[in-house]
């Protein structure tokens, strides 16, 4: 969740909290690709 929120952070906030430092790169980029894609499916 914690990880989740920086993605979060990153995408709509454009800032970079310190979960990102914390949180394993392969499951970072994943969620952001999958968060990403989401947010175009419901929003675009």
């Amino acid at each position: 969740m914690m990880c989740y929120q920086t993605v979060y952070t990153i995408f709509y906030k454009k800032e970079i909290n310190f979960c990102f430092s914390l949180a394993n790169f392969q499951s970072f980029w994943y969620h952001t690709f999958v968060v990403d894609f989401y947010v175009k499916i419901q929003y675009a």
